[in-house]
Formats: C-alpha cells, structure tokens, sequence
C-alpha cells in the first residue's frame, strides 16, 4: 500500500481508530475542498461516541518522489496541489474554532527538512518544504489548534516505528525531524 495507508495501519495496530479520507475524495477546489474537510470534521467532532483527538496529513507521502529530471511543471503542480489542501484543512480548522477543543493536527512530510546531522536537503524535499510554512502560517492564525509537522526520510517510513511514536505521543513539539 502506499505510505499513507501503512501508517493508517499501524495507528491502528496502536490501538486509534483511522477514518482515512482520499485526495479523489474531496474536490480539487480550495474552496470545495475546505468544504468537505469542515462538513467531515464536523461530523467527527459532533460524534459523542468517539472523540476525534487528531487528524494527520499524510497526503503529501502519495507524492512521486522527484529528481532533478523532473520538469519544473510537475514539481509546481505538486507543490500547488499540496499546498491547497494544506490550506482548505486549516481553514475549515478556522472554520470549527468557535466549538469545543479542537484535534491536533499532524502534518507529516518526506525530507522537507535538512537532517540534524548538517546533511543537505534531498532534491526531493521540494515539494514537501513549502508545507512547514505553511503549516506555522496556519498556525499562527489559528492559534487553538495544536499542530505539529513531523518530517520522516525514507528510511524512518518504511520503518515507521519511530514515526508512529512521535504521532500518539504528547508532545509540546511543534516540528520533529526524524
């Protein structure tokens, strides 16, 4: 399965209820798509038997990884794509503000991140880089959601034991480079 589905599986494994939703799920307009996510939250949040305590985003692991062959065309529409949904989630997170607690929300990206031992960025870190932006952007205007950015490489993925700790655990971290 893809990466998305594996750690859907392994959150489950962990004991947490996964309720996935597909990019071909929800219209590709920022509008609609804000839309969908709000009206599906709602619902989730209005479900007194079970609690909604997070939401993670893993969309952008779906993502080819690209190489310097990649056509700046593609590497845009990534980006764009990405880039939209990560904005109608935390605008329909604006949206629900006005209820109760709202869930954490996990932002989950491939090599966006320089590692910690001083080594260089992937080429393939471009498309996922701009999410951290955008993520302390959303963050910054919403400030009651508790949101966090967990940037795994390839080799933490297909492990995955590490990420799944980071996601359930509590954390006062805001972004994790594993």
């Amino acid at each position: 399965g893809t990466a998305g589905e594996e750690l859907a599986k392994g959150l489950e494994a962990r004991g947490a209820e996964v309720i996935m939703i597909a990019r071909d799920e929800v219209e590709p307009s920022a509008e609609e798509m804000r839309e969908d996510f709000a009206d599906r939250l709602s619902e989730l949040m209005e479900d007194e038997d079970k609690a909604l305590t997070g939401v993670v985003y893993a969309w952008s692991l779906a993502q080819e990884p690209i190489t310097e062959d990649t056509p700046a065309e593609t590497v845009a529409k990534m980006v764009a794509d990405d880039s939209r949904a990560v904005i109608a989630l935390g605008s329909s997170f604006d949206e629900l503000r006005h209820g109760d607690s709202l869930p954490r929300i996990v932002l989950v990206t491939r090599n966006a991140r320089s590692a910690p031992d001083g080594e260089s960025m992937s080429v393939d870190g471009l498309t996922q880089a701009p999410l951290s932006t955008l993520l302390r952007t959303v963050s910054n205007e919403v400030g009651e959601i508790d949101m966090m950015q967990i940037d795994v490489d390839n080799a933490q993925l297909q492990a995955m034991d590490t990420l799944l700790d980071a996601i359930l655990a509590p954390s006062a971290e805001t972004e994790v480079i594993l």
